[in-house]
């Protein structure tokens, strides 16, 4: 993790990060399948953090409540179209 910006909200990010990969059952699934790839479990735990920003930021951008079946929901509204 880079060591730009604030180390407040570094540790932060962190912190959720390693939160969600034991309680959440996407990021955990995410996570073990990186390290069965032979990933670092550090450089994991960065992406995972960069997938919770990236969450995050669209739930502000859109005002809208965190989905934990986005994915799912957004197929189907797709393919009724």
């Amino acid at each position: 993790m880079s060591h730009a910006g604030n180390k407040h909200v570094r540790r932060l990010i962190w912190m959720l990060s390693v939160l969600a990969i034991r309680s959440v059952p996407r990021y955990r699934e995410y996570f073990e399948r990186r390290v069965r790839e032979g990933k670092g479990k550090m450089h994991i735990l960065v992406a995972v953090g960069r997938k919770l920003l990236s969450a995050l930021y669209a739930m502000l951008k859109k005002g809208v409540p965190y989905d934990p079946n986005w994915e799912e929901n957004s197929r189907l509204a797709l393919a009724s179209r």
